[in-house]
């Protein structure tokens, strides 16, 4: 990481130690990548536990599907390419959102329907909608 050379003390800056501080501690616990999860709650665990290991069946509507697994770490086994490597699970507002990425940018954000079929669609390109259908084991 990049040391950065902090300028003299501002007068006009209130607590300026205690702001360079909290965003030392933030850069230390965060990795500044929005959907990363490094940390999820007990709600959130859950859900991983439950995604991790499990196959699913990647359909680009209109385009083209594929199998895919989820797998420890974050990581996209079987069916993984390069705009679908990672996976994260985060809760906002009571709403689960599963996201596929790259390793530099989100993919998609999707959610769960009624009938175990997560959806929604791609941030960039097409934005063609996704399809994510539970495989049976």
């Amino acid at each position: 990481m990049e040391t950065r050379r902090r300028q003299p003390p501002q007068p006009s800056l209130a607590n300026e130690d205690l702001c360079f501080n909290l965003v030392a501690d933030l850069r230390r616990r965060w990795d500044g990548v929005l959907w990363h999860n490094p940390d999820p709650a007990p709600a959130e665990q859950r859900v991983i536990a439950e995604l991790t290991g499990q196959s699913f069946l990647y359909r680009r509507v209109g385009y083209d599907e594929r199998p895919m697994r989820l797998e420890r770490g974050n990581k996209v086994g079987e069916g993984a390419a390069e705009c679908e490597r990672r996976w994260d699970v985060n809760i906002d507002d009571g709403r689960i959102i599963l996201t596929l990425s790259r390793l530099d940018r989100p993919t998609c954000h999707l959610q769960r329907n009624g009938d175990g079929v997560w959806t929604g669609q791609w941030l960039e390109h097409e934005r063609i909608p996704i399809e994510f259908i539970p495989l049976e084991a």
